[in-house]
């Protein structure tokens, strides 16, 4: 688990390949919690998503306020989130981790 309390993950593309190919090579899963309000893409008609609180996400779904809900589908939210766009995120979506915020 990395904490992250600063924009510190800041990439270069050398960087990035290799702490890649280190953490598959030993097999590890990074799970990022960070300062990021994850916010959503707007889509046609969806006033559901906008009463959503999303505290995080993997590559396959969204974490958010409704998880206690049945009838409410957080993979289909999953198009309309936008993650963060930094090397720390990118490898824990890569490693099959979490984002948190």
């Amino acid at each position: 688990v990395l904490l992250s309390c600063s924009e510190e993950c800041q990439e270069t593309q050398g960087d990035y390949k290799e702490v890649s190919a280190m953490l598959k090579d030993r097999d590890i899963t990074l799970h990022l919690l960070k300062e990021y309000r994850f916010k959503l893409r707007k889509s046609k008609g969806s006033s559901e998503s906008s009463r959503v609180t999303i505290y995080g996400m993997d590559r396959k779904e969204v974490f958010t306020s409704k998880d206690v809900s049945r009838d409410f589908d957080k993979s289909s939210l999953l198009q309309y989130v936008k993650a963060p766009k930094d090397m720390c995120s990118a490898l824990a979506l890569e490693t099959e981790g979490c984002i948190f915020d």
